[in-house]
């Protein structure tokens, strides 16, 4: 998957370096979260997840072939993850807490149309390079009078991530460019072989864009 995405890149890149084009930077914060079996699963574990506030910076390359479509590649550093609480594990009662956090390399190339002068609707694919190694969930369980220590390690990670983006982009000056941008992650993270999680990364990102 990553070998055709980064060859239809590549093309795209030669196909409009004749056009009118741009580059520029980007950053902003992310409110991101795992989606999918998060909450119960076969296993008997129950969980309770919350977003987690992480932030984005990084590039892009945009391209104008007419005065309402343009496409923007862009590469970045995302820190994302999320908050997660067991309550129940194997059927038991559980206080654990993990905090999953996982910086990532993204590659969205954005197709965009402009409505009207100031407003800018995109939507595209996301490649996603994890740079993290595990997930670690520490806690507590009550067993019989006794307390015994919980730890859970997911070191199976997914290497790779594949998403969808949609977002809506507003603009403060000709350069200066607000953005909010959703992400939908289609590839689960936990890959062990042996009960593993269904999780989704999800991430609702808010920043600004400068053309230079």
């Amino acid at each position: 998957m990553m070998k055709y995405f980064l060859t239809g890149l590549l093309s795209l890149l030669c196909l409009f370096s004749f056009g009118q084009n741009s580059f520029g930077v980007k950053s902003g914060v992310n409110f991101s979260t795992l989606s999918g079996e998060t909450t119960k699963n076969k296993n008997g574990r129950e969980s309770d997840v919350t977003s987690k506030i992480g932030f984005y910076a990084g590039g892009f390359y945009h391209y104008e072939w007419s005065e309402k479509w343009a496409i923007q590649p862009e590469l970045l550093f995302s820190y994302q993850g999320a908050n997660i609480e067991i309550t129940r594990w194997e059927g038991i009662p559980v206080e654990a807490k993990g905090n999953v956090s996982m910086p990532y390399i993204l590659l969205p190339v954005m197709l965009q149309y402009k409505p009207s002068e100031k407003i800018i609707l995109e939507l595209g694919p996301q490649l996603g390079l994890n740079l993290s190694k595990e997930i670690k969930i520490k806690g507590k369980v009550e067993l019989n009078d006794q307390t015994i220590d919980l730890e859970e390690r997911i070191k199976d990670l997914a290497r790779f991530d594949f998403a969808v983006n949609a977002g809506v982009g507003y603009h403060l000056s000709e350069r200066l460019i607000a953005k909010i941008r959703f992400s939908q992650g289609l590839i689960s993270l936990d890959r062990r072989e042996q009960e593993p999680f269904i999780l989704y990364n999800q991430v609702f990102s808010l920043g600004v864009e400068f053309k230079l």
